[in-house]
């Protein structure tokens, strides 16, 4: 397998331009992620001779959209060529989220208190004072910054303030922030490949005979992004560049903000009922027949990832939506989501790519695996679980994931309400589930244009030899490290 091919294709996509749009949070058919049922690599031990092995500590908050998270992190004195082999000593999952303080900045810091305490009986009392609290803010108060800066500065310094003031950790005004694209995202990258002990085995080489790294890509609900290393002097508008293990590493990060699944799936349903003249019913193909719902004008229109301009004669309260299940009508209308921007008016480059750089192989790409998490993992896992496991999912069977899918949509009535009855807590997973398959098929195979020799190489999963990957990870690496040069 000539994996450049994966690094041509996926590159194509650091050529393209995000948009910095606010997103909204209350969107009321959103879906959370459902997963259906049926050890971290051993890293390089060879380490500097040290006399005296002492134990470091960083404290790092993952405070997103839906969720804030703690974690504590752990590593010697005992380094490979100047990093530090980092474990997780404790997680805490945490009530506050710090969006939805914007109507009371001040409150952020207390909300926090248990969360903090937590970290603080993790960490030893005699490390406390030398461990410094990160805090890296994501989806959520981009949105926060978007629409009003002084008030998410609010939010984080009230954090700060609180921290610095009831705590005795290392508390820097600069180390509580929202985390950037390219951060986030070359994070993650470090995240995947120390789990995999790629950077720990490439400390014993060359630079010209390093192991080849992982990529990463991952669809949520608000965006999708990637994340691959690519040669030193091979220019994208984006990227990370660090220093770890010895070696330093460019990754080029993007994230192309309302392409996740919840934002697509509202701008469809706009794209439906602007395709109906604003009649009703709305006969939705990629809805199970029989399941008929109503869908509220405000939260689908006028929204900064669904700006479409209406005319005042067509605004109404509600529009009636009925199922058409139909897997071949609803490929073709989730594909006509990409030859749109965000205002529903034509486009022929995807992601309001303005070059049409996804129609040109760029090379420049190191070779390697990709990690595919996220609404990925989650969609082709439970579609081979619905199939009664019709297709592989390790190597990926691309042939068998579009015949699985445009099975599942063209389902009766009867045969979704039979999943339905088994299952009655997963009734809005099962009548949208044919939309979330469709959108990543066409995703995949339509706009990222990966053939199916290559998707076998794709690695769909939502941990890596059992370890979650997260950012939080990637930025105690660093903190772990002496001098990252981190750009």
């Amino acid at each position: 397998m000539d994996y450049s091919l994966i690094g041509a294709v996926i590159l194509i996509l650091f050529f393209g331009c995000s948009s910095s749009l606010p997103l909204p949070q209350d969107f009321s058919e959103d879906v959370a992620p459902v997963e259906l049922f049926r050890s971290p690599a051993n890293g390089d031990k060879a380490s500097e001779a040290l006399s005296v092995n002492k134990d470091f500590y960083v404290v790092v908050i993952d405070a997103g959209s839906s969720h804030t998270d703690i974690f504590v992190y752990k590593w010697t004195s005992q380094k490979v060529n100047g990093s530090g082999l980092v474990t997780e000593e404790g997680k805490l999952i945490c009530k506050p989220i710090l969006s939805n303080f914007k109507d009371d900045p001040e409150a952020a810091g207390p909300a926090l208190r248990e969360c903090i305490k937590f970290a603080s009986m993790e960490v030893p009392q005699s490390h406390q004072n030398s461990t410094k609290l990160l805090l890296g803010a994501t989806a959520g108060m981009r949105v926060v910054a978007s629409n009003n800066a002084t008030t998410a500065k609010a939010i984080l310094r009230s954090v700060a303030d609180f921290a610095r003031n009831n705590f005795p950790f290392q508390v820097s005004y600069n180390d509580i922030h929202i985390l950037s694209p390219e951060n986030e995202g070359g994070f993650s990258w470090l995240a995947i490949n120390y789990i995999k002990g790629i950077l720990q085995e490439n400390a014993k080489y060359a630079a010209a005979e390093r192991k080849t790294t992982w990529g990463s890509m991952d669809v949520g609900g608000a965006s999708t992004q990637f994340s691959i290393e690519v040669e030193p002097d091979f220019y994208v508008p984006s990227s990370f560049q660090v220093r770890v293990f010895g070696h330093e590493y460019k990754v080029a990060t993007r994230s192309f903000l309302c392409y996740g699944k919840n934002e697509a799936f509202r701008r469809y349903k706009a794209l439906l009922i602007r395709d109906h003249n604003f009649s009703e019913p709305v006969v939705d193909p990629c809805r199970p027949t029989g399941y008929d719902t109503t869908v509220k004008f405000h939260d689908h229109f006028h929204r900064p990832c669904s700006n479409v301009s209406v005319q005042r004669h067509h605004i109404k309260e509600a529009f009636k939506v009925v199922g058409g299940g139909d897997g071949k009508k609803c490929r073709e209308m989730v594909q006509e989501l990409f030859r749109q921007t965000l205002d529903l008016e034509p486009s022929s480059c995807p992601f309001q790519d303005k070059l049409c750089s996804f129609a040109q192989v760029k090379r420049g790409a190191v070779r390697g695996k990709f990690l595919g998490t996220g609404a990925l993992y989650y969609d082709a896992k439970n579609l081979n679980i619905l199939s009664n496991n019709s297709f592989s999912l390790n190597p990926f069977d691309a042939a068998g994931f579009r015949q699985a899918r445009n099975s599942f949509c063209n389902k009766t009535h009867d045969e979704v309400e039979k999943l339905i009855t088994s299952r009655p807590e997963l009734k809005n997973f099962f009548i949208r589930h044919c939309f979330d398959a469709t959108y990543v098929e066409v995703l995949l195979m339509d706009v990222y244009s990966i053939d199916d020799e290559v998707l076998r190489d794709i690695v769909f999963a939502k941990n890596i030899d059992g370890v979650d990957v997260g950012w939080t990870l990637g930025w105690a690496i660093i903190s772990a490290t002496d001098e990252p040069a981190v750009t």
